[in-house]
């Protein structure tokens, strides 16, 4: 029996990455007989982080090979990721949705099962709300990341499941030394920065990203000469050309200036997941843009600073019990308020980690998996 699983994959984006491999770790641990699974994916770099699997063998597919893929699997499986979503202008939002109708409508009659394995819901508008409806309508199993997502598509559709983000299983697949992390007052501080350029992915407007970076910057500089042992690490977890985080960081780098160059670094995503689990978790504090940072960040209990630009954002620090002293939003940063952000942070560490348990977020994610799967 085959699966066909269709993401954001290949796309140099770590979030994206780190869910597919992920679930294809776990499901490997699931089976007593061989399945083959297809994967969409736009390069083929992706493999290099499979390692072994004992029960599953995974066919790279492209473009080219999608139809040849479709036709093969009985099971059409959306893996991971925010895909119904109204976050940015109606151009941005319409593709996604047609692209997700256009798949979910295609799967139920060629008589495939369409499953949404940890997938975030979040339209709330009037054309939103009518594509989620008739794309739950057709998927045959759906579980949800999030509990605002779980509730919003619970009305919709009479059985979904209260999953998890599928990349937080990644903690049973990667070992690091917790010493490697402890802060401590007398040495070299550690601070991760991920920034993206939110509002011209979603909204066209780099104006907006360049004023936040502005406010950032004067922030960052403040902080670096107050706080001479601290180094300062930008983590550019999308490293695509059209959509990655790497042009907005070299601007802030640039005007930061070079008197403080040497204390700063980037870590960038080069399609080596493990590599860059290993560089994010020697981290003492995260200050997260992009979803996953936040995810890393509770994955390996880093303190962190949210920076609220998303919806999905919201959605997991309210998952994690992350204390609200920790969300800072665009308008905190554009009113000069962001320096007292890394000021408490710095003097205050311990009441910026989330609380939630580790066991329960794994064991969500597990369940929205099998929840989706179980009929394999």
């Amino acid at each position: 029996m085959s699966l066909f699983l269709i993401g954001n994959i290949g796309s140099f984006n770590l979030g994206d990455d780190a869910i597919l491999v992920a679930f294809l770790k776990y499901f490997d641990t699931l089976l007593d007989s061989t399945h083959d699974i297809y994967v969409y994916s736009r390069n083929n770099y992706i493999v290099g982080n499979f390692g072994s699997f004992s029960k599953i063998k995974v066919h790279l597919v492209s473009c080219i090979g999608i139809l040849r893929a479709f036709v093969k699997s009985r099971f059409i499986i959306i893996c991971g990721g925010d895909y119904l979503d109204d976050f940015g202008s109606l151009i941005t939002r319409l593709r996604a949705f047609l692209i997700m109708f256009f798949i979910a409508f295609v799967s139920r009659f060629s008589l495939k099962k369409f499953c949404m394995i940890n997938n975030g819901f979040r339209a709330n508008s009037t054309i939103g709300l009518s594509f989620q409806k008739i794309i739950l309508k057709l998927a045959d199993r759906v579980s949800a990341r999030d509990e605002f997502s779980y509730r919003l598509i619970s009305k919709h559709k009479h059985y979904v499941e209260k999953g998890f983000d599928t990349a937080v299983l990644w903690r049973d697949f990667i070992s690091f030394r917790k010493d490697e992390s402890t802060f401590s007052i007398d040495k070299t501080i550690k601070v991760g920065l991920s920034i993206s350029p939110v509002y011209l992915n979603f909204f066209s407007d780099p104006n907006k990203d360049l004023q936040i970076a502005n406010e950032i910057v004067k922030s960052l500089k403040r902080m670096l000469s107050e706080r001479r042992n601290i180094e300062l690490y930008f983590l550019a977890f999308n490293t695509s050309r059209n959509s990655g985080d790497l042009y907005l960081i070299r601007v802030i780098i640039n005007t930061i200036g070079t008197f403080f160059k040497k204390r700063i670094k980037v870590i960038a995503y080069d399609g080596k997941i493990y590599d860059f689990l290993q560089d994010f978790c020697r981290l003492n504090f995260v200050i997260c843009c992009k979803y996953h940072s936040i995810l890393l960040s509770y994955l390996f209990e880093k303190p962190m600073i949210v920076l609220c630009f998303h919806p999905k954002n919201f959605a997991l620090v309210n998952d994690i019990k992350l204390p609200k002293k920790s969300l800072c939003s665009a308008s905190d940063i554009l009113n000069g308020r962001f320096y007292s952000f890394l000021l408490e942070l710095l003097n205050d560490f311990n009441s910026f980690k989330a609380e939630y348990s580790m066991y329960e977020a794994k064991k969500r994610a597990i369940a929205g998996i099998l929840h989706c799967i179980n009929v394999v």
